[in-house]
């Protein structure tokens, strides 16, 4: 299960998230200074591509959609836990 905790810095919060792994071990991501509906919001897309990761899977459908759509700071923060690869920095066009 992850969990979301929050703190106070200079009059802002910063949600940070905590979670098991695949392995059992325990990770954490700084979340920074997004709202707490969003922290919310990543900490269960983070629970499904944990359990799918225990059962051997890829991420979702959803999960997958969510992955494409998310920023370069969130996804490189989830390939150092090792949520995800990551992404190809050319895309196909440039082949073409």
């Amino acid at each position: 299960m992850a969990r979301v905790s929050s703190e106070s810095r200079n009059g802002h919060t910063i949600f940070r998230l905590s979670f098991q792994d695949s392995k059992g071990k325990r990770q954490r991501l700084r979340l920074g200074g997004i709202n707490k509906r969003d922290a919310h919001r990543i900490a269960d897309y983070v629970e499904d591509i944990v359990g799918n990761q225990v059962l051997g899977k890829g991420p979702s459908p959803t999960a997958a959609k969510w992955l494409e759509s998310i920023g370069p700071e969130l996804h490189q923060k989830l390939v150092a836990v090792r949520l995800c690869d990551a992404k190809e920095s050319l895309t196909r066009k440039h082949w073409l």
